[in-house]
């Protein structure tokens, strides 16, 4: 693995599966961030159509802009096979089609920066008319902690919404299965299921678009 001159600080993490109709706009929204130390791995899932070929015209000469390849074996592979990947010391996830907030990376640096004792990170996500906004929960109220104990009531988490840091995801990786819906509920009720706690830091806006959203405008 080739080690670019200066390491990125996010390695963000995309499978994709036949996402021809819809993988010109997520490249176009990480092309568009404001915070550019980044690489994106494009987890090729075996994919037939010309998703390949759209992402690669899309990001030119990009040298931040890679892709992988595997057989068909689903996110759930695909994920870990780009974590297993990634240079940066912290990891995003994007599922294809779907985009990111200009300032999405911007405000995650900015978080890491002032909060080094936490491994994880979330915003809020627009999906269609609806925001997924932690605060808004009853069981959050006006703490600085959440319970997953009582989070976990929360059916509508995103796997967009996240930022690791790598070490912590080498630990706690997705199942090893190929599934076909909610692979990334699964993933994070695994996850924080084990971890009692989690703080809770206000952000200013949502920062990253479900597919759904984009097809509403």
């Amino acid at each position: 693995m080739t080690v670019p001159e200066v390491k990125p600080t996010f390695s963000i993490i995309i499978p994709f599966f036949n996402e021809s109709l819809y993988i010109k706009d997520t490249v176009v929204s990480l092309l568009s961030q404001q915070f550019s130390n980044f690489e994106v791995l494009f987890i090729y899932d075996g994919s037939t159509d010309d998703t390949e070929k759209i992402i690669l015209t899309v990001a030119g000469n990009d040298p931040r802009i890679k892709i992988i390849k595997q057989p068909h074996l689903g996110k759930c592979i695909a994920r870990n096979n780009g974590i297993q990947n990634a240079i940066a010391d912290w990891i995003c996830f994007l599922n294809s089609g779907d985009t990111y907030f200009q300032n999405h990376l911007r405000i995650f640096n900015e978080l890491i920066k002032t909060n080094q004792d936490i491994n994880v990170f979330c915003t809020s996500e627009l999906n269609g008319s609806n925001l997924k906004d932690f605060t808004s929960k009853k069981f959050w109220g006006k703490t600085q902690t959440l319970s997953f104990e009582d989070a976990i009531e929360y059916d509508r988490f995103s796997i967009n919404q996240f930022c690791m840091k790598k070490d912590f995801l080498m630990e706690n990786q997705f199942p090893s299965m190929n599934m076909i819906y909610a692979e990334d509920h699964l993933f994070i009720r695994q996850t924080f299921l084990g971890q009692k706690y989690c703080k809770e830091i206000p952000l200013p806006w949502p920062q990253n678009l479900s597919r759904d959203m984009r097809k509403t405008l």
